[in-house]
């Protein structure tokens, strides 16, 4: 009985409360006030009563060291950490070398995945502030792995398509089929203020060279076809430099290796000719990030050489926490891209990526992910994704689902629908003439990973 009367006294304090500070309440807001009652609902635990109390506070200039602490504490408990980290910054300009804002400022960080700005947060930190928070140095930072494959629609599809007609003797196409992808790599801390990823890729393409051809009094013509395999090899690096007041910069390449035959076709003696094939594509950019906790905004550039053309890409991307906690994420971004060569030569687009996350239960989250807009011979995430096939992909649509089993362990599943146009050519021998042709087709990838953080 007398727990109940006590949980009424406190609701009733808190309604009280609430209440001074809503419309038509003529009583005075001061100082002493805001204090008194945000400190009862510390003690208390009431958390949404605080925030609202606060925040009432702050629209009536009235803003101080405590309350931001106790409000960013109110945010912690209620998992919006990027609330969170925008008071205990607050509470930082009122007193900068305070430990228990700079602790919490710290956890808000590695609960949002921001975990450069919390190492560079805690360059500053006393060494028994270290030993207490156990922040020790972590040379290896994480390990990943991930595998997956891509199932094609292309040779069933596409296979039987007629090459050439009644004004060409002969037609040409490439199927790209089924795809194997692995991926391994490792994050290191050089310093708190820098971090440097390493990776490398290797992918398995199946590809079948298609010729068709009329000739000796066959009207249909004669096919022949040869099933090969394009293997490309990718060795990634990414530095950041998380600088003060959320800046931040990463340097990034990667550096393809392509090996596949060539199949040549030679008209005089109809003879094809295999031959082996091998080159180097490569791309390299540039990340400038500004932090804003709820919002971060990125600015970037590359600059690349693939498949015998030479492209460039400009970006700007806001990746945003509408609800101010970690349950509720999105990125859009936007991509200019030019190309001198190529498939569409002198070419100009204009690229749009968007992704929503959304928590489903404890620690598992699930993204859908949506990127149109010709992706030929384009790099995303920072060149760590390349597309320099040689085939259109008109979008890719996805979901992600991402459980975080331990402190430690990730575990992803990825799945992507891709749509997609091949090419064929038809060629005239006698007069040379060469028509060029197009074919839609669909592919969906499974990607498995782990992720591993120490």
């Amino acid at each position: 009985m007398k727990q109940i009367k006590l949980n009424t006294k406190r609701w009733l304090f808190s309604v009280f409360m609430i209440g001074s500070f809503l419309p038509g309440f003529t009583g005075e807001i001061d100082y002493h006030y805001v204090d008194s009652v945000t400190y009862h609902h510390y003690v208390n635990q009431n958390w949404d009563s605080l925030i609202i109390i606060g925040k009432k506070a702050i629209e009536h200039n009235i803003d101080y060291y405590y309350l931001r602490m106790r409000m960013g504490v109110a945010y912690n408990a209620k998992e919006k950490y990027a609330s969170s980290a925008k008071c205990f910054n607050k509470a930082l300009e009122f007193n900068q070398f305070d430990s228990y804002a700079n602790s919490n400022l710290y956890y808000s960080y590695l609960n949002m995945g921001k975990n450069s700005r919390a190492y560079r947060l805690s360059k500053n930190f006393s060494e028994n502030l270290k030993q207490s928070m156990g922040i020790k140095p972590k040379p290896l930072e994480l390990v990943d792995l991930f595998g997956g494959y891509t199932f094609s629609n292309n040779a069933d599809k596409n296979g039987n398509i007629k090459l050439f007609d009644a004004k060409s003797d002969m037609g040409q196409q490439i199927i790209i089929g089924d795809q194997k992808y692995l991926h391994a790599g490792l994050m290191f801390n050089i310093i708190p203020s820098f971090s440097l990823y390493a990776g490398s890729s290797f992918i398995d393409i199946a590809k079948r060279t298609r010729f068709e051809f009329a000739g000796q009094g066959h009207e249909n013509g004669h096919e022949k076809s040869f099933d090969s395999y394009i293997k490309q090899y990718e060795f990634y690096l990414n530095g950041k430099i998380q600088l003060d007041k959320g800046w931040a910069l990463n340097l990034f390449a990667n550096l393809l290796y392509i090996s596949t035959p060539i199949i040549e076709y030679q008209e005089r003696n109809f003879k094809f000719i295999e031959k082996d094939s091998s080159f180097v594509n490569w791309v390299a950019g540039i990340n400038l990030q500004k932090d804003f906790d709820f919002i971060t905004i990125n600015a970037f550039g590359t600059i690349s050489k693939l498949s015998k053309a030479n492209q460039g890409q400009l970006g700007l991307s806001c990746f945003y926490y509408p609800l101010g906690s970690t349950k509720l994420y999105g990125q859009t971004e936007f991509i200019g891209f030019f190309e001198s060569g190529g498939l569409y030569d002198n070419d100009q687009r204009l690229l749009f990526h968007q992704m929503i996350g959304l928590k489903l239960f404890n620690k598992t989250w699930l993204e859908a992910e949506y990127l149109s807009g010709n992706l030929n011979n384009v790099n995303i995430k920072q060149a760590l994704v390349v597309y320099n096939l040689p085939e259109k992909i008109n979008f890719i649509a996805g979901l992600n689902l991402h459980i975080f089993a331990t402190k430690n362990l990730e575990i992803s599943l990825i799945y992507n629908y891709s749509d997609k146009n091949g090419f064929y050519k038809s060629k005239n021998i006698t007069n040379g003439e060469i028509k060029d042709y197009t074919f839609n087709y669909q592919t969906q990838s499974i990607i498995g990973g782990i992720k591993w953080t120490f």
